[in-house]
Order: structure tokens, then C-alpha cells, then sequence
């Protein structure tokens, strides 16, 4: 098989115009002009003469490709997509072209020459039914190349009639490697390419919900909804690159890249709330029965009760015409200004129009104000929305005012039309119809039946009177839209795995069937794992394997609450993540091994947020080598964006200066609290953030994984009842519990856990709810504890399975896999940050959990030295301050 042959048909044209035609008579033929009835022939297979030009020319003089196209499908009218094609290609290839194709070289006397296959089909398809809603997106990608070279001074002809006239067999690997075996001074065969890439998208969603409808605009009661949601994504590659062996006829030299690539989203969402939505929109038909008054003025009323929308008219109308001057000048400078361009002015014309007409609508009494005063009002809002300079700004307001006076013009106008229609009887009607405004009827009070001035005033200030009442209504409306109590709870898990090998070896023996079954196997794209590998070369198949083999896997996981309370939203969320890569050389040596695990738990609501972290990362590889110990880190901030007040801070972090030992040095916080006070009194409230590491050396770290699980257990344990002690409730539990017990911390916790419930049952049922949750909490405590002594010890396992696995990469991936999710468990119990409502109704401090969590890493190293490095931000961005507490 040869991509040369996909040009056969060329020949097969230029067959008719002689038999034993070559370059030189081909030259002669177009010198001479071929028959018409050819070059549509040609034509219609995308064959242009400049093509058969090159074909009689030195490889040399050919500085461009050709190709033409096979195959072309694009269907529409349906709501599958699909799209499919194919082309072959001719690349002499140039000087500064050969990076284009790394796989292929010759010697410098010699042309290179490319002859490419390329194809693809793609599929996707949207739809969805009822509740259930999703789609897919494939694609598949072929790119096959056949490299051939020939000496520079020969000419593109004999390249392309040698291989269509030679062509080999793809699949038999024994006629393959010796036809790249040839030698010769000619055209010859230089190696083969082929390249393949798939794509695979999957989505859906099923959801439903229940809502109950009041009146046509507004929508009011409970609401609940559901929905589960799944994504998926398959992506994969493969390359195959063949060569021969110079000298070695049943020799072929391979080398592949291969690549898979899949991930997987899952999501739950539930939700349920109590909301108004939509009050605002109810504003007009509130306000009809007022309308209804005044129905006999007829269309005067009801045209000119919303200005903002007279006001669009005009400047619609305005720049698009001839006497526009000043305000297209006015809307291209502002264009100018804002998007670096004044030719298209559509974009700019729309934003004005939109925000001039709701500047309008929502103007107090925008008939009492001369145009002057009520252009300058509206052109400074709407200045200061769009940050314009001072001279733009004055542009605008002049041109507004104009066309304010306009529309004031035209109002009286029409009062005018409307009272001579009326005659003598035109007060008098107009009493009648604008009498819920006292304004209206003052300026009336005065007029004669044939006066239009009082005409005019009075139907000025009922307009007015609309507008005020218009706007209160609709204000408190949307005042009581925000009245909304809802949760909602959302789960996520998601998996990301990645595979991926770049292996090069040379089959020293095609002909035989052990080779020609392994040729075939890497031809259909499959995989070589580090087994397979070794038992080829140990059988003398293959030469020894270059490259090496990748794996990794990662997961992800998010838990959150979402609370909306009258306006404000509550926020509470817990993430867990870790990632988990292995390289290994073909030989089998272990190149790259890590672990990592982050957790976080965080909080949010008005304005402040709070965040505990964990992070642990394991340079396993290198841990195995020469010892490198993993890195640690534990953290936790608090961010205020309205400003932390002192008493915030005084609460947050002074404690931590008074546990034993001290996590943070009592020096280091009286000069952050003294700077912090004369930042923050001078200048009033500003964004500010604390965020707190933990800071291990190396001798630190390498203290606490040498320590035993008893070592963990024992200074754990008198930590947690330090803490039991500390609460009145708890302590009086645990004294009717173990008594007035000498033992040891651990022995204590242990006791109580094995007597609390004979205890619990001598109390009455209400009683006894009470207390068991007190006895919930202390076991909890020591759940936690037994598991984050564990820590240690999963660490070690780490270690000892890349020791072990070393050279299984996907046994050794599921195994630290289970290790990582053994080392979120360990810790998980502790991670918690402060929740939102403690802080805002009690006091602003770490949680028990994690500042114990502190103190047993604290006891454990017995350094005296504070763990905790505070960095405290003032402000944002550039303008901010930041204050390290070392």
C-alpha cells in the first residue's frame, strides 16, 4: 500500500494523451497546451497544471506542496451534526520545513518528500426529552505518511511513478522492512507515519422541579428541585513511525507514542425555596385603576408617562438623521473613547439608548425640571457609569438638553391639541380626570375654561405624580422580591485518568510469527505494558526497549450547602482532591512516583469568608533514593472584604499566643496588633485577610513520621481531654464516667468510651438525648485521634509500595490511590473551619479541631518555637499591605 497510489488516477488521465509518457514528453505537452477535454479532467480532481509542471521539475525548483480532495460530506437539517473528508497531499519538503516532520531525515544530497493521507469524521448531537437533557461530541482522525527521497537533480515524476508503480503491503511486516531496506541511489522508501486521534464527549442531565404561579408576572410559594448531571470525556492518540534497518532486510525500526486520556464528572443538585419573584413587573397593573381616570385624554396620557421611552425615540431618530450632527460627533467620540474605534457605532448607540432611557424612567418629577437641569443630571449619572472624561460628559449634556426641550415641545404640543378639541369644557374635563393629583388640580384651579398654561401645568405634575408613585411601587416591590429563604445542596466527584508511553525498539525479526503478531498489535494501536516488553527482548525479538511509561490518576470530590436568608447568601463547602502519578523507564526503572492530597473546608456570608487547608505532597521516587521527606502543610485563613474590626482580630489570633506551647509568638502578635490598629483606625474599614501555614523544618518533619502510633495516640489523647475539661458540660460527663481516674490521658478516653453507654441509660429519654450528644462529641474526638495516628504509618506504606510495585505502574497506582484516600480520612476529622453564623454571633477564632490539630504537631516535635507564620493583607491589589507576624 502506498499513498503514491492515491494519485494513480493522474496517470491513468495522462494516459490519454500517449502511450510511454515520462517527464520529458510531459514538458513537451505543456509547452504545447494539453487538450481542453483533459484539463477538465483534471480539473474536476482538484489537479491544477502547475502541479504537472513540478512533476517534470527538479526536486530542487519544487517549493510548494499539492493535494486534492477525496472525500467531502457535511449533511444538515438535522440535529445530528456530522462531518466527514479526506485529502492526499504532496509535500516536497523544504530546508526550513523539515521540523515539520521529526520523525523523517536523508541524507543532505538528497530530497525528502511526503506523500500524507488525511482523513476525519466527526459526530455531535444535542437533544432533549422532557426532563432529561444531553448530547455528544466525537471526532476520529486519521494522518498517514509515507516518506520517500530521491537526489535533488532528479525530477518529481520518476519519484511518484516509482512508488505508484512498487507499492508495498502495510500489514506484511516482512515485505515492509525489506522494501525500507533497499538501498540505491535513486527513489526510495524512507519510512512510514501513522497517526491516529479520537475524541469522545458524553453529557447528560436529568432534572426536575415544581413551582406554583400567582397572577401572569409573578411567581410565589415553594419550590423544589433536582437534578444529576454526568460528563464524560475520552480522548486518545497513537503514532506509529516505521523504518528500516540499513543493511538488515527483515529488520524494521519502531517507534510509537501512545496516549488515552478519559474523565468523568458526576453532580447532584437539590434544592428547595420559599421566594417572590417577579413584583416589580407587576408595578402597571397595580397602577392601572389610576390609569383608568384619566382614560379621555386619550393617547396624550398614556405616550408620555414613561419619558424614558420618548427620550430613545429621539435619540434614535436623532442620529440617523441629517440635522443629528452634534450628537453622531457626541456618539463617535464617546465610541471612541470606550471601544478604540468610531466606525461601528451600533454597539455604543444601543448602550447609550438603554442606559439614557433608564436614567429617565427613574428620574423624580422629570416634568418639573427645565432641560437644561434635567439633561445635566442625567449626562453626569451616566458619565460617572461609564468613567467619561469631563468633556465628553458636557458633550452629552448638550446634546440632551436639545432634545429635552424637544420633547417638551412636542408634550405641550399635543395638551394643546387636545384642549381645542375640547373647547370651553376642557378644565372642567381635565378636573375631573386628573384629580388624584393635588398638584394637578392646584394648577388647574386657577384657569378659565379657554387657558391652555394651566392645561399644560396640570398635566405636567399628574405625569409627575405618576412617575413618584410608579417608582415607590416598584421599589417596595422589589424590596419584597429579595424576602427569599432557600437551600440548596450540591455534591461532585470526579476522575481523571491519563496513560501515556513513548517506547522505540527495533523488531529484529519481521518475517517470523512472534514478530509479525507483535507488528500487528502496535499496528492496531494497542498497547506494550513493561511484562510484554521484557519477555520480546529476553526472547531475542526485539532490542533492548527505550522510552518509558506514564500513568496518573486523580480524583476529585465537593460537598456543599448553599443557604440564600433574605438577600444574603450562606455558603459552606468541603473539597477533597489528590493526585497520583507514576513513570517508568522501559527497563523498568522507576523515574517519577508522587502522591499528593489537598483538602479544604470553607465558609462564606456577607462579605467574609473562611478556609481550613490541607496539603500533602510526596516526591516518592526520590523519597526511595535518598530519603526526601514529604511536605506538610496545614493552613487556614479568614477574609473580610468589609474590613476585620480589632476586636476580630484580637479574637482570631491572640489565643493562639497563650496555648501550650505557644503556636504564635505573644511579640510578634503585639506588633502586628499595634500596626494593625494604626492602619485601620485612621483609614475606616478596608478588605483585610489573615492566612496561617504551618512551618516545619526538615529535623521537624522528619520527628513526627519517626514517631510511633502510641507516641501520636498518647500526646493526641491528653490534648482532646485538655479540651473535655475545658467544657463544663463535657467534663461533668466524664467525670460521672471514669471518676476522679489517675490514669493516663489515653487510658481515660479509652475507659469512657468502653462505660459511657452504661451511664447514658440512667437517664430519663429527654435527659438522655441531651447527654448523649455530649457522649457523640467525645467519641468523635477519639475516632478522630485513632485515625490521625494512623498518618504516619500510610505514609511509610507509600514509600513501601513504589519499593514494591515499582515496576507495575497500574498496581502501583491503585495502591497509592487507597493510601491517598487513607490520609484525607486520617485528617478530614480535624479540617474544619469556623463556621459563618459563630462568627458573626460569638466569637471569631480557630475551630477546637484545628487548633488541637496545631498542638499535637506542636508536642510531638517539642521545639518551643511557634508553628504558625500569620500573613495579614490589607487592602487589594496593588494598593494593598501585607504585614508577615515571624
Amino acid at each position: 500500500m502506498s499513498v503514491f497510489a492515491a494519485f494513480n488516477q493522474l496517470g491513468e488521465l495522462l494516459a490519454e494523451l500517449g502511450p510511454n509518457l515520462n517527464s520529458d514528453t510531459l514538458r513537451a505537452l505543456l509547452a504545447k497546451g494539453l487538450p481542453s477535454s483533459v484539463k477538465d479532467k483534471l480539473a474536476a480532481k482538484g489537479i491544477n497544471t502547475d502541479f504537472l509542471v513540478a512533476l517534470c521539475s527538479p526536486l530542487g525548483e519544487v517549493n510548494q506542496d499539492f493535494g486534492y480532495p477525496l472525500a467531502k460530506a457535511s449533511p444538515g437539517g438535522s440535529a445530528l451534526g456530522f462531518d466527514a473528508g479526506a485529502q492526499a497531499l504532496l509535500d516536497v519538503v523544504q530546508a526550513n520545513e523539515a521540523a515539520d516532520y521529526p520523525h523523517f531525515s536523508t541524507s543532505a544530497d538528497r530530497r525528502l518528500v511526503i506523500s500524507q493521507l488525511q482523513a476525519s469524521l466527526a459526530v455531535n448531537a444535542e437533544g432533549n426529552a422532557g426532563a432529561l437533557s444531553g448530547g455528544i461530541d466525537s471526532s476520529l482522525k486519521v494522518d498517514y505518511q509515507v516518506a520517500c527521497s530521491a537526489p535533488e537533480q532528479s525530477d518529481l515524476w520518476a519519484l511518484v511513478s516509482n512508488q505508484a508503480a512498487q507499492p508495498f503491503k502495510l500489514l506484511d511486516a516482512k515485505a515492509l522492512a525489506a522494501a525500507l531496506a533497499l538501498p540505491g541511489a535513486g527513489p526510495r522508501l524512507e519510512g512510514l507515519s501513522l497517526l491516529r486521534s479520537h475524541r469522545l464527549g458524553v453529557h447528560f442531565k436529568v432534572q426536575a422541579g415544581k413551582s406554583y404561579q400567582l397572577g401572569s408576572t409573578v411567581s410565589a410559594g415553594v419550590s423544589l428541585s433536582g437534578a444529576i448531571g454526568f460528563t464524560g470525556q475520552f480522548d486518545g492518540q497513537f503514532r506509529l513511525v516505521i523504518k528500516g534497518v540499513k543493511g538488515q532486510p527483515a529488520q524494521l525500526a519502531l517507534s510509537l507514542y501512545r496516549q488515552h486520556k478519559n474523565s468523568q464528572q458526576h453532580s447532584l443538585s437539590l434544592g428547595a425555596d420559599i421566594a417572590i419573584d417577579g413584583l416589580a413587573k407587576w408595578t402597571d397593573q397595580l397602577l392601572a385603576p389610576l390609569d383608568s381616570q384619566a382614560t379621555s385624554l386619550g393617547a396624550v396620557l398614556e405616550e408620555w408617562k414613561m419619558p424614558g421611552d420618548k427620550l430613545r425615540q429621539w435619540l434614535g431618530d436623532e442620529i440617523t438623521s441629517a440635522a443629528g450632527d452634534n450628537l453622531q460627533a457626541t456618539v463617535s467620540a464617546i465610541s471612541q473613547y470606550l471601544t478604540g474605534q468610531s466606525e461601528n457605532l451600533g454597539p455604543v448607540k444601543t448602550l447609550l439608548n438603554d442606559k439614557v432611557s433608564a436614567l429617565m424612567d427613574a428620574q423624580l418629577a422629570p416634568y418639573q425640571q427645565d432641560a437644561n437641569t434635567l439633561a445635566q443630571s442625567l449626562a453626569a449619572k451616566l458619565g460617572a457609569s461609564l468613567k467619561l472624561p469631563a468633556n465628553l460628559t458636557t458633550q452629552l449634556q448638550d446634546s440632551l438638553s436639545g432634545g429635552i426641550d424637544q420633547l417638551y415641545g412636542k408634550l405641550t404640543e399635543a395638551i394643546n391639541q387636545w384642549a381645542s378639541s375640547k373647547g370651553g369644557a376642557a378644565i372642567d374635563e381635565a378636573q375631573q380626570q386628573l384629580a388624584r393629583s393635588k398638584d394637578a388640580l392646584a394648577a388647574l384651579a386657577g384657569g378659565v375654561n379657554n387657558a391652555t398654561t394651566p392645561l399644560v401645568q396640570g398635566v405636567y405634575h399628574w405625569l409627575n405624580d405618576y412617575q413618584a408613585l410608579r417608582k415607590k411601587v416598584s421599589d417596595a416591590l422589589g424590596q419584597s422580591a429579595r424576602m427569599k429563604v432557600g437551600i440548596a445542596f450540591l455534591a461532585e466527584a470526579g476522575e481523571d485518568q491519563e496513560q501515556e508511553a513513548m517506547l522505540a525498539f527495533t523488531l529484529l525479526d519481521a518475517g517470523s510469527l512472534a514478530g509479525s503478531a507483535l507488528y500487528h498489535k502496535l499496528l492496531a494501536g494497542q498497547g506494550l505494558d513493561l511484562d510484554e516488553l521484557a519477555a520480546a527482548n529476553q526472547q531475542g525479538l526485539i532490542s533492548t526497549p527505550q522510552g518509558w511509561l506514564m500513568a496518573r490518576h486523580q480524583h476529585s470530590r465537593k460537598l456543599g450547602v448553599t443557604c440564600q436568608l433574605f438577600g444574603f447568601e450562606l455558603s459552606q463547602q468541603r473539597a477533597f482532591n489528590d493526585i497520583s502519578t507514576v513513570k517508568v523507564a522501559a527497563n523498568g526503572d522507576l523515574l517519577l512516583a508522587t502522591s499528593e492530597i489537598a483538602q479544604t473546608d470553607s465558609s462564606s456570608f456577607w462579605g467574609e469568608s473562611r478556609s481550613a487547608g490541607f496539603l500533602c505532597s510526596y516526591d516518592l521516587a526520590r523519597a526511595l533514593s535518598d530519603g526526601t521527606l514529604p511536605q506538610l502543610g496545614l493552613s487556614f485563613s479568614f477574609v473580610d472584604d468589609k474590613g476585620m474590626s480589632q476586636k476580630e482580630f484580637k479574637q482570631l489570633l491572640a489565643p493562639l499566643t497563650t496555648t501550650q506551647p505557644p503556636l504564635l509568638a505573644a511579640s510578634a502578635y503585639q506588633s502586628a496588633y499595634q500596626w494593625y490598629s494604626q492602619v485601620v483606625l485612621p483609614t475606616g474599614s478596608k478588605r483585610s485577610a489573615v492566612q496561617c501555614t504551618t512551618q516545619l523544618s526538615p529535623q521537624q518533619l522528619h520527628t513526627l513520621l519517626n514517631a510511633s502510633a502510641q507516641q501520636w495516640l498518647a500526646t493526641g489523647a491528653k490534648v482532646v481531654l485538655e479540651r473535655v475539661n475545658q467544657k463544663p458540660d463535657l467534663a461533668k460527663l466524664m467525670k460521672m464516667t471514669v471518676g476522679n481516674s489517675q490514669s493516663d490521658a489515653l487510658t481515660v478516653l479509652r475507659t469512657f468510651d468502653a462505660q459511657v453507654d452504661g451511664v447514658l441509660n440512667q437517664f430519663t429519654s429527654d435527659k438522655y438525648r441531651w447527654e448523649a450528644n455530649k457522649a457523640r462529641r467525645i467519641r468523635g474526638a477519639i475516632k478522630h485521634l485513632d485515625q490521625l495516628a494512623a498518618l504516619p504509618g500510610y505514609l511509610a506504606q507509600l514509600k513501601t509500595a513504589v519499593a514494591t510495585l515499582k515496576g507495575q505502574p497500574e498496581e502501583l497506582l491503585a495502591a497509592l490511590d487507597a493510601l491517598n484516600r487513607d490520609i484525607q480520612q486520617a485528617v478530614k476529622g480535624w479540617l474544619e473551619c469556623q463556621n459563618v453564623l459563630v462568627g458573626l454571633l460569638a466569637t471569631e477564632s480557630l475551630t477546637n479541631s484545628m487548633l488541637d490539630l496545631q498542638l499535637i504537631l506542636a508536642r510531638l516535635i517539642g521545639s518551643e518555637q511557634p508553628l504558625l507564620v500569620p500573613v495579614i493583607t490589607l487592602g487589594s491589589g496593588v494598593d494593598a499591605e501585607v504585614r508577615v507576624l515571624a
